[in-house]
């Protein structure tokens, strides 16, 4: 419901010749008390937070969640590849000579070729 000009003059017109000379003792009073309301629901606010807080602060998920802290690495210190990466993985102790497959897998079975498809003809 939103009120127009016209609405608003004609309350304040009303109360105007309702507490005549009184009006700005009745619109201090009203201040008033609108302000007190306010307080006391910032207070109630505020009182109804801590409780939820302090419920909170029971729940034992939530206390472990402040206590974990991550694992720190070691070497993250530095700068350089990331401790995790290939990059940072040590090398061999002997190097293999170039073609001499000990790079490739052992599969532990002979690899046989392909067999040829059926011929449509014969």
């Amino acid at each position: 419901m939103e009120l127009g000009m016209g609405e608003i003059l004609f309350i304040l017109l009303v109360a105007l010749l309702v507490y005549g000379g009184r009006l700005p003792e009745v619109a201090a009073a009203v201040g008033r008390s609108i302000g007190e309301l306010k307080r006391g629901l910032r207070d109630t606010t505020d009182l109804v937070r801590e409780d939820i807080e302090q419920l909170a602060d029971l729940d034992p998920r939530r206390a472990m969640r402040r206590a974990w802290k991550p694992p720190r690495i070691i070497g993250d210190d530095h700068p350089g590849p990331h401790p995790g990466s290939v990059a940072s993985l040590p090398a061999p102790e002997t190097e293999a000579e170039p073609g001499d497959g000990d790079d490739l897998p052992d599969t532990g079975a002979q690899q046989q070729p392909p067999a040829s498809p059926p011929d449509p003809e014969g």
